[in-house]
């Protein structure tokens, strides 16, 4: 009995499961206890994460006080200055055409162009069941965020400065595009009325010549023909509006131009960023077409039929040159910080014969035979430069753009001027190039022509029957008064984006200036100067002496009559510049990677 009980004990298996059941618990709640620290490290990576992602937004939202915004985001997720371990201010270029580990550059956290900030947080986690494995009671997580928001103007120098009048236009856009435009002032106010979206042009401009890239700004880089551009406009117009383009629909198809002078964007890399400015950014039909005939037009000579009567003019030879495009042409500037905008610069070079009676006597046997006046004028315009830009703010006081319109110089000593007037002359070459003129490069112009008779007692009379006399001069007219434009959140919600600024000084400020004794210098042709002699002498010096006061108080008035009707021959008029904000541009604050 007792070895076939030994016998049924060995062979009974109830109660073994127990056994199992037991040991497998053991490992079931080791495998728990670690799912549930594992849990709790995500839930806590998770909530880092998320912190990270809201200090990066926050701090993103105005990065010109980054540092302040960060400590404050971080204070607000309950986390201290400890948790920040890396933070850097960079800039983003959310442009599909970059690879993506290439669209983040770091920068310095002032340097210009930073929109970006990227950041990791990270915080001791704790360990509960697993620490009976380890000796640590808690772990490192980490949350990693990029924030990114781009803010940028785009504005426009205009108004009084260098203006294009309407009665000028056909005979200007028909020099421009080659071909008999005929618009009346009632078309050119339809195509000002009509506004539009340049990304709306923009984009059927790209479908018209086929124009396909990751990154749609580049069009701005593009040469296309003129009337694709006006076909594209009559595409984005309503139907009724693009009739009144007229024979602008049949330009010349050799007529080219870059997209970019219809638009000047800075920085293409941005991609996305400034493709969606651009949807938000309004110009006008007229606006386009004018700055297509800037962009054909520019150091190019017009031909300025003149019908100038002034007394004592007897003959006029003008030159006119476009080297900008004109304030009101709608030319567009789009950049952030740091962009500047020069409005447009035209130069006009003006050879006067006046009638020399107009001198009066000028001494006892002094006779003018022949009075020329060489003046250059260069409108410069104005400059101005975005200083700063706001995207946050709420007060309706709050700046939201500010810019610098103290004007750059035109040339060394026309310093920050409206314009600047030249009597003398210069390098044709020189008058012809794009840059501006330099009044080191001023040379003496031969301006009088003189023959002296001295009737001598007991003596042969002295004739003298050929002494020319040169002079060179410069002026400047005007200086901006305003250095500084600002504009607030309530001047975007009520829309008064227009300031004006500059002088305001007539032209005839800058002709008295010009032709004054004190800037005016006078001399005898270094190769007359061998006709001087101990009678001669004494005559020319008394010339030299009264002509200075005789230039300004008799040729003043017919000078300034001249170049005025010049420029309204042009179709230009001087005087005060007005800038305009065309658009505040701010991309929804956003995470990227």
């Amino acid at each position: 009995m007792p070895i076939d009980a030994l016998t049924r004990f060995r062979r009974d298996e109830c109660g073994g499961v127990v056994i199992i059941v037991a040991l497998c618990l053991t490992v079931l709640f080791a495998f728990v206890a670690i799912g549930v620290d594992i849990a709790s490290l995500y839930r806590d990576r998770a909530r880092l994460q998320t912190q990270s992602d809201l200090v990066a937004l926050g701090t993103a939202a105005d990065l010109r006080d980054g540092d302040a915004r960060m400590g404050a985001m971080l204070a607000g997720n309950g986390l201290g200055a400890d948790a920040l371990r890396e933070v850097q201010y960079g800039r983003f270029l959310r442009n599909p055409a970059i690879p993506r580990e290439e669209r983040f550059i770091p920068l310095d956290q002032n340097a210009p162009g930073v929109n970006a900030v990227s950041l990791s947080l990270g915080a001791d986690a704790p360990i509960y069941f697993a620490s009976v494995l380890t000796e640590e009671n808690s772990v490192t997580v980490e949350g990693h965020a990029t924030a990114t928001r781009t803010g940028a103007a785009s504005f426009s120098l205009g108004g009084r400065l260098l203006r294009v009048a309407p009665g000028a236009l056909n005979g200007q856009l028909s020099q421009a595009f080659g071909v008999d435009l005929e618009l009346s002032a009632y078309q050119y106010q339809v195509l000002a009325d009509a506004e539009l979206s340049f990304g709306d042009l923009r984009a059927a401009l790209a479908a018209r010549i086929g124009f396909e890239t990751l990154n749609p700004v580049t069009i701005l880089d593009e040469t296309v023909p003129a009337n694709s551009v006006i076909a594209a406009l009559s595409d984005v117009l309503p139907p009724g509006i693009a009739s009144h383009l007229g024979d602008l629909a049949a330009l010349p198809p050799g007529l080219a131009l870059e997209v970019g002078d219809l638009l000047s964007a800075a920085d293409p890399d941005l991609g996305l960023t400034l493709t969606g400015f651009m949807e938000a950014l309004p110009v006008s039909a007229l606006d386009v077409v004018l700055a297509m005939a800037d962009s054909v037009t520019r150091d190019v000579p017009l031909s300025v039929e003149t019908d100038i009567a002034v007394v004592g003019l007897v003959a006029l030879d003008l030159e006119v040159m476009m080297q900008e495009p004109p304030a009101q042409s709608g030319w567009i500037e789009m950049g952030e910080t740091g962009t500047t905008l020069h409005s447009s610069a035209m130069r006009a070079r003006a050879d006067l014969d006046l009638a020399p009676d107009l001198l009066g006597t000028l001494g006892a046997g002094v006779s003018a035979t022949r009075l020329t006046l060489p003046i250059y004028v260069e409108l410069a315009g104005a400059t101005a430069t975005l200083t700063d830009l706001a995207c946050g703010g709420v007060s309706p006081d709050d700046i939201v753009a500010a810019f610098d319109t103290a004007q750059t110089p035109l040339s060394p000593l026309a310093g920050s001027s409206v314009a600047a007037l030249y009597l003398g002359e210069f390098d044709a070459l020189e008058f012809g190039s794009s840059a501006p003129l330099d009044p080191a490069d001023l040379g003496f112009a031969d301006i009088l022509d003189l023959s002296i008779s001295i009737d001598l007692p007991l003596l042969p009379d002295i004739e003298v029957g050929l002494l020319t006399l040169q002079a060179r001069s410069v002026a400047r007219v005007g200086q901006s008064r305003t250095e500084e434009i600002l504009f607030t959140r309530r001047d975007l919600e009520t829309g008064d984006l227009t300031r004006g600024f500059g002088s305001g000084d007539l032209l005839q400020t800058g002709i008295n200036g010009l032709l004054s004794p004190a800037n005016t210098e006078i001399r005898v042709k270094p190769g007359h100067a061998g006709l001087l002699g101990a009678v001669v002498g004494p005559v020319v010096d008394g010339v030299l002496a009264l002509l200075p006061d005789r230039l300004l108080s008799t040729l003043a008035a017919p000078v300034d009559g001249v170049l005025d009707g010049a420029l309204q021959a042009a179709g230009l008029e001087l005087g005060a510049g007005e800038l305009t904000l065309t658009g505040h541009h701010c991309e929804v604050v956003q995470l990227v990677q």
